[in-house]
């Protein structure tokens, strides 16, 4: 044992010559020296012999004596005889086997682009990917014994491409589409197919020779073997290739462009219908009637649109066509809903079926269902606890919650509404949702109840005072709805009801290029779009007591435009608060300690002479000329933001949070109403930066540090701070 603390032996232990050889790999010690007499001195050896003694010349004698037949023969290693080479599969035997024949092999395995001729290099990588072993070298020459630089269809198979290039030819010249063909020679519509016979009948009719219909019908066919017909889109590849290669016959001032794959079943399907119709309109003249012409629009379609977009028909109704509350809807205002969802087809007839001869719309008449399961809870809710505000303190909120989740609502309507099944309860939680994705009902969602009843029951049935309830009951429901919106509260209460704050119907309907400003004709058009029309008179009201001929902000809200502007300032001083990496890079170099830029105490030694600011001296802290220092990019809003309210990323910042992130920049006024003031949904209780500006850059792209990330909704700069303009 050589230690002690070994438990076991080597072979190094035992020999170590032989541990020696066997770490160079020397596994039968060849590159020993043979024993000899005496051991010889170096001294008596000659330079051939000393060379020879190396280490580099005894393995490689020790390789070569490993590869002799004696050493194989000594050590009963076993050579295995020669195998003899895998035969190769004939090309044409690949194709056939694969794609049923070399025409199918050609149009989907060696030339599926319809490139209709391949080079010797694309034929190559064509036949690699199809699976031929053999020599490319060789194929190409048995293919193109002339010496051709490109390959076709006709070199593979002669006969085949000769009967597809001469039908296909025959039909360029007579016809401009596959449609045509398909519909007038074989006498079939765009989804039919035929047989060996029908194109045999074809054949006939382009005078082309019958000889040659089974190699065609072979050559057409995508699966050879697996089905006896043919559809038009098993041609249209073909087609497009035969095409597009007579067409270069031509001179180019003759050429026509060449339509691509997929065209030919639509245009069969157009002249289909055109033909049915002329068919219809034949036989309605003969019966001397005249065609009417059936709208594809349902109420069952319009339903599933306005549920599509706005969750339910009881919340599009209140948020889009009675957010008045006046019972009904013109016709106007319906149409103007029906385009902003993309619903096209014969409005008119839609409207005709849903109001008759009364010309106003109500809910009943869009969703009569809707309407009565709201009418008969209302019902047994007013019968139990006699108004609805007071069933959803009592009855479904009796916590005073302010917030109950779909759980808590279904057991409080076992409580209230005990007649309802699991499934109602379920869909009177589903009507009375306003947004999608909302989670929980408020007391605001609770008015949804309130739907399809008549305005002067509203403040009845609901039980205290109703916001926006009718108070003028003596005019009649067509003379409510036709009343047009010529104040500017009126205007600001839609504005508000369509887009759930001023700063966001701001941001989103009247600035929506951005520029901090909205010019009469950029006013007239968002009013049309609105549907309002006392827009001379709205704009006089704007602009009266104002020396410019435009609207901001300030002009649509004082309130808004004053918070909104302290709001943008703080944010831009926090985003030039946050540590830049050259500042920190430089108190790096100077072997001090990385601080902000605010408390950095000296600028001379943290910043080059080129980026120091003129007559600073070296003792001038940061702080103090942080207005006249030239950064290097300009400060972002969404640093500020992210900085002060969203510091780990979350992107939502609900109410608290809002809150916690005002008290951090220092805002003076009340944090609750600026969130109201900004937020763009009545019942949403969190923001994001969207909301406050249009993010151009939402995936954090490298940009130029002159540029800026954003556009904000109100270019404002403080009197006593210019130097963040």
């Amino acid at each position: 044992m050589p230690t002690g603390e070994r438990h076991f032996l080597s072979l190094q232990d035992f020999d170590m010559k032989a541990y020696q050889a066997f770490m160079r790999n020397d596994f039968r010690m060849l590159s020993e020296p043979e024993k000899k007499g005496g051991p010889g001195s170096l001294l008596d050896m000659s330079l051939q012999e000393r060379t020879d003694k190396g280490f580099f010349f005894q393995i490689r004698r020790g390789w070569q004596a490993s590869k002799s037949p004696e050493f194989a023969k000594s050590c009963k290693v076993y050579v295995p005889p020669k195998q003899e080479p895998e035969r190769v599969e004939g090309f044409a035997n690949l194709c056939c086997r694969k794609y049923g024949s070399l025409v199918a092999a050609w149009r989907f395995g060696i030339d599926p682009k319809g490139r209709g001729q391949l080079n010797f290099n694309e034929f190559c990588t064509a036949v690699r990917r199809l699976g031929y072993r053999g020599s490319l070298r060789n194929l190409w020459e048995s293919i193109c014994p002339d010496g051709s630089y490109v390959v076709r269809l006709k070199d593979l198979d002669f006969d085949s491409g000769e009967a597809v290039t001469l039908f296909f030819e025959t039909i360029h010249e007579k016809f401009e589409d596959l449609a045509t063909v398909w519909s007038q020679i074989f006498k079939k519509e765009a989804y039919a197919s035929i047989s060996l016979d029908d194109l045999m009948e074809g054949c006939k009719a382009l005078d082309l020779p019958e000889d040659f219909v089974e190699k065609l019908f072979l050559g057409l066919h995508p699966t050879p073997g697996q089905k006896e017909a043919l559809f038009l889109w098993d041609l249209e590849d073909m087609f497009v290739v035969t095409r597009r290669l007579w067409e270069r016959k031509k001179p180019k001032d003759l050429r026509r462009p060449v339509k691509p794959v997929g065209t030919s079943l639509i245009v069969a399907k157009e002249a289909n219908e055109a033909r049915l119709r002329s068919q219809k309109e034949a036989e309605a003249a003969e019966a001397g009637e005249a065609l009417v012409v059936n709208h594809s629009l349902s109420p069952q379609l319009v339903r599933a649109a306005l549920e599509r977009d706005f969750v339910s028909t009881v919340a599009c109704w209140n948020t889009e066509l009675d957010w008045r509350a006046r019972g009904c809807v013109t016709r106007g205002n319906f149409l103007v809903l029906m385009y902003r969802c993309g619903v096209s087809g014969n409005l008119q007839k839609l409207w005709t079926d849903l109001t008759g001869d009364r010309g106003l719309l109500r809910f009943d008449d869009l969703d009569p269902a809707a309407h009565k399961f709201l009418g008969d809870r209302r019902q047994q809710l007013l019968a139990t606890y006699g108004n609805l505000s007071k069933a959803w303190h009592e009855g479904f909120d009796p916590d005073n919650l302010g917030i109950v989740d779909e759980q808590d609502f279904a057991t409080a309507c076992s409580r209230a509404l005990p007649s309802l099944t699991s499934k109602e309860a379920s869909m009177l939680f589903h009507y009375v949702m306003a947004r999608h994705g909302q989670r929980s009902a408020r007391k605001e969602n609770w008015k949804a109840l309130l739907t399809g009843l008549a305005p002067s029951e509203r403040s009845t049935a609901w039980g205290e005072g109703l916001e926006g309830a009718a108070d003028d009951s003596a005019m009649s429901p067509e003379q409510e709805q036709v009343r047009a919106i010529d104040t500017l509260e009126g205007f600001k209460a839609m504005l508000v009801a369509k887009y759930g704050s001023l700063f966001a119907a701001w941001k989103h309907a009247l600035d929506r290029e951005h520029n901090s400003y909205v010019m009469k004709q950029d006013f007239s058009l968002t009013c049309r779009r609105l549907g309002v029309k006392e827009v001379a008179s709205l704009w006089r009201q704007f602009v009266h007591g104002t020396n410019k001929d435009l609207i901001t902000l300030e002009v649509l809200h004082p309130e808004t435009a004053e918070c909104w502007a302290e709001l943008h300032r703080l944010l831009l001083e926090a985003a030039l608060r946050q540590p830049k990496a050259s500042h920190s890079q430089a108190c790096q170099a100077q072997g001090s300690q990385d601080k902000s830029l605010e408390t950095c105490d000296s600028l001379a030694t943290c910043l080059p002479e080129t980026q120091r600011p003129e007559g600073m001296e070296p003792d001038e802290s940061i702080a103090t000329n942080l207005g006249t220092l030239e950064r290097p990019r300009l400060p972002s809003l969404k640093d500020g933001w992210r900085r002060a309210f969203d510091p780990r990323n979350i992107r939502r910042v609900d109410r608290q949070r809002f809150y916690e992130g005002c008290k951090k920049l220092g805002y003076s006024k009340d944090p609750g109403r600026l969130f109201d003031l900004l937020r763009p949904e009545p019942f949403r209780e969190y923001l994001v930066y969207e909301d406050l500006v249009t993010d151009l850059n939402p995936n954090k792209f490298e940009v130029k540090p002159n540029i800026k990330d954003t556009y904000l909704p109100m270019r404002y700069v403080a009197k006593d701070d210019e130097a963040l303009r």
